[in-house]
């Protein structure tokens, strides 16, 4: 597939010179500097104590000894990068660094006891520190959560070694009572064990499988406030259910000054009853945010949180200021990241409010975020180094490889051995990404550029951004999302615009997009029309205008599809034209058929039909499965199961989306054919099973329930005639009841 060929243009060609050969000669620290840190942990089992627990507690204590020594080094790095860090962000960035590796695990007698001991090897990279500062700085509350998970560490190990000393002076009756103590102990213990594994979940966007170690967690101890709190925020995101601020008002019960737990709780309500016909529960998201800025000032999440709800409200003046508090926050030392996105939202506020020299006032902002993320303490020595890597000619000659690459970094590529090229492999991925960010900060600056007219400017910004996303067609963010495809080949290019009409066109078209995505669909229409007006030729006004057609209150399906249709006729491979058109046909053909125009309803699905055809023919797109998805639905209702089955296959492989291997079971049980029925629920279930081995420990309840839904129909399935069966047992058992 295309995207499998833009990954191997993206590593570039020293990564395939990397897995190419093999060396033997050891280069140090010349590509990169890695501590190795040996570490030795003990605990002594006590009275009441599981062998579990105790040997964790070792593995712990190892830990903390080689975060110590790991400190030391992300000081002195830090220092290399002029960065002064506080000593709780040095720690946390010291513990999630690491790449612990358990050496060996020993249990010995003594006297009485037994002693855990556990030797770990923790190594430590300047790119795992890089890595994690940006993390700090992009989430100050990993800092805080991290804080407040030690504290409850040392408060529970103070606690237990008080109730030991306690048990060795009570009096044999007394003894059970501190022994239950220490049982419970021991359980708080392994919830906050699971409560490091639930935000670790949600910080990485796993949702479900947070939900799962965070119930855990607060099954062990109900008294978690911090898990109630993450809980609610990892099922806002995948399952929204009812008990959501029931979960934040318990974490704000048990800790009423934690900042945090007010911004769940806004951005819960904000979801749920915020709006602009709903006044009051905007009041409540307000007073909310308004509570965590006070409890925090110097966090500038919460007046960026606060300023772009009065953005969707549009109370700009009041949107202008908190934006304002939120950038001038950078002067009190904060990392450089959160001063970007305080920059990057107030220009999007800007573009949004399209007041007066709007443009201008954007680009200031956007001046001074490239300012900052091109800058030093971002921009490190090494991501230069891999910057000038990644400007090489893929096609450039293996000896001119060698050369470049040993000029970059000051030793022999031949000389690595197997495991340094894997390392720098790592680092390589990871300088990508880091650059990815960057990037998308100059594609952002270009495309404003190229509003207010500065074509030449936006192309330079354009080629910058290009550059720093390594060889790809498209420019993607640091998670490989594409934000702009075929932005870096000749089509991506930022031409002339050929009049002031031209130039006021794509103005109008760009307000008309940004008020579109606010869903202001009535105001978005206008903004099209007046592009077209002026440019018959803008392709996406025509689908922008069809989509806000549909959308609108209420929607005018004859006009999407008459927008669809004038887009496709000036681009006829136009793939969004064509998908979008044959959705308004659907669901206009579900409109007739509401209304009995049987006739009209069978056109439009044949039309329907023909779209997604001629969109699933096209080369790879990212409407494919969709596509096909859509078309498996026309099939149904034309009665065609087998064809419907093999497209909502097809689709689910596609996408990689096992859901839709469902869709085509169902089918398939329509038509009785159960025995193909099964085989597609048996791929699913591999899927699942397969995405659940993964989760580790802490699982994912929701798959869990998923596969066991599949195990039940799968058996039902296998069992056609078991209701026959079931109704002649009743029977049965009626006849020997009279």
């Amino acid at each position: 597939m295309r995207s499998d060929k833009v990954a191997v243009k993206i590593v570039g060609i020293l990564l395939f010179l990397a897995f190419s050969f093999t060396g033997s000669l050891s280069f140090g620290s010349a590509l990169s500097e890695v501590r190795e840190i040996i570490a030795t942990g003990e605990y002594v089992m006590g009275d009441g104590e599981t062998m579990s627990v105790s040997e964790e507690r070792a593995r712990m204590n190892a830990s903390r000894k080689a975060a110590e020594e790991a400190g030391a080094f992300v000081r002195s790095y830090s220092k290399v990068l002029n960065m002064v860090l506080e000593e709780d962000v040095v720690e946390i960035i010291a513990n999630h660094a690491m790449k612990i590796t358990v050496l060996s695990k020993k249990r010995e007698l003594v006297g009485d006891a037994v002693r855990f001991t556990v030797k770990i090897k923790a190594e430590i990279s300047n790119a795992d520190i890089d890595a994690n500062l940006k993390r700090a700085a992009e989430e100050r509350q990993a800092v805080a959560d991290y804080q407040q998970l030690k504290d409850e560490f040392d408060r529970q190990s103070r606690l237990l070694n008080a109730l030991k000393k306690q048990l060795a002076a009570a009096p044999a009756e007394q003894k059970k009572e501190v022994l239950d103590k220490i049982g419970e102990n021991e359980t708080q213990f392994r919830a906050i064990l699971f409560l490091e594994e639930g935000l670790r979940r949600l910080s990485s966007m796993d949702n479900s499988g947070a939900d799962t170690a965070l119930t855990k967690a607060i099954e062990l101890n109900p008294k978690l406030a911090l898990a109630y709190a993450a809980r609610a925020e990892a099922r806002l995101w995948y399952a929204d259910t009812d008990n959501l601020l029931e979960d934040v008002n318990r974490a704000i019960s048990l800790e009423k000054a934690n900042a945090r737990y007010y911004a769940v709780r806004a951005r819960i309500i904000s979801f749920k009853r915020c709006s602009k016909q709903n006044p009051d529960g905007c009041k409540e998201v307000i007073a909310d945010i308004k509570k965590a800025k006070s409890l925090d000032p110097e966090n500038p999440a919460y007046p960026t949180m606060l300023g772009t709800l009065y953005t969707s409200l549009n109370k700009y003046d009041l949107a202008a200021k908190e934006y304002d508090r939120a950038v001038e926050m950078f002067s009190t030392g904060m990392l450089p990241l959160e001063a970007v996105n305080s920059y990057n939202a107030r220009a999007d506020f800007t573009l949004n409010a399209a007041g007066q020299d709007y443009l201008q006032k954007a680009l200031n902002d956007l001046d001074k975020a490239v300012a900052i993320i091109t800058g030093p303490l971002y921009m490190t020595a090494e991501s230069n180094k891999f910057a000038r890597l990644f400007a090489v000619d893929p096609q450039t000659k293996q000896e001119d490889a060698f050369r470049i690459f040993e000029d970059i970094f000051g030793f022999d590529f031949m000389k690595m051995s197997e495991i340094e090229k894997k390392e720098f492999s790592d680092r390589c991925e990871k300088a990508q990404k880091h650059h990815k960010n960057v990037g998308l900060v100059y594609w952002k600056r270009a495309q404003i550029y190229y509003e207010a007219g500065d074509v030449a400017a936006a192309e330079k910004d354009r080629k910058r951004a290009c550059e720093l996303n390594a060889y790809g067609e498209s420019i993607c963010d640091a998670g490989g999302m594409i934000i702009a495809r075929d932005a870096c080949t000749p089509r991506g290019a930022f031409l002339p615009f050929p009049s002031n009409d031209g130039l006021a066109a794509y103005q109008f078209f760009m307000h008309g997009r940004r008020l579109f995505a606010r869903n202001k669909y009535a105001e978005a229409i206008v903004q099209f029309s007046r592009a077209l007006e002026l440019d018959r030729s803008i392709v996406q006004a025509y689908i922008m205008r069809g989509m806000a057609y549909g959308f609108d209150s209420p929607p005018s399906l004859d006009m999407t599809i008459a927008d669809f249709s004038a887009a496709i006729e000036l681009d006829p491979a136009n793939v969004q034209a064509l998908y979008e058109r044959g959705r308004a046909y659907w669901a206009r053909a579900n409109n007739k058929a509401w209304k009995r125009d049987i006739q009209g309803a069978m056109q439009d699905r044949i039309a329907a039909g023909e779209d997604f055809t001629t969109t699933i023919k096209l080369p790879y797109t990212l409407y494919t499965g969709s596509a096909l998805s859509m078309r498996a639905k026309v099939f149904e209702t034309q009665n065609q199961l087998e064809l419907a089955s093999r497209d909502y296959e097809a689709a689910a492989r596609e996408d990689g989306s096992p859901q839709w291997f469902l869709d085509a079971v169902r089918v398939l049980e329509r038509a009785g054919k159960n025995g193909e029925a099964m085989k597609i629920l048996d791929e699913y279930l591999t899927a699942l099973r397969k995405e659940l081995a993964e989760k580790g420990e802490a699982g994912d309840a929701f798959l869990s329930k998923k596969i066991a839904e599949a195990e039940a129909r799968e058996r039902k399935l296998s069992r056609p005639n078991q209701k026959i069966d079931d109704e002649n047992n009743r029977a049965v058992q009626l006849e020997k009841v009279f």
